[in-house]
């Protein structure tokens, strides 16, 4: 774990300091879109993370029941059809995956 120590104005020789963790950032890729992923990215929205700063970055859209996509593209988060385009992604920390499609966990 990573830590920044910035030091007051009484300065180092005080020995006076404030430890601040700096929050790792871990990109989420949700693959489908219906109720669930729409959930995931309200909650996210709301929750205050401790040591991490989680964003979803990527959906999928699956051709479920959308509810997820307009949200997300509200938001600037990248939506595409092809699983392809996200799986290549150099940045994705994480795959969530919200759909029953066998062939999807195939090619994750």
């Amino acid at each position: 774990m990573r830590f920044q120590v910035m030091w007051n104005k009484r300065g180092p020789s005080t020995g006076i300091y404030q430890e601040q963790r700096v929050k790792k950032r871990l990109n989420i890729a949700v693959i489908g879109s219906g109720p669930k992923c729409r959930d995931l990215l309200e909650h996210f929205e709301k929750r205050v993370f401790e040591t991490l700063h989680p964003a979803i970055v990527a959906i999928v859209d699956t051709g479920e029941e959308g509810s997820g996509v307009t949200h997300a593209e509200d938001h600037g988060v990248f939506v595409t059809r092809d699983l392809r385009k996200v799986l290549q992604r150099k940045d994705i920390d994480l795959i969530v995956s919200l759909t029953d499609d066998k062939g999807v966990s195939k090619m994750v």
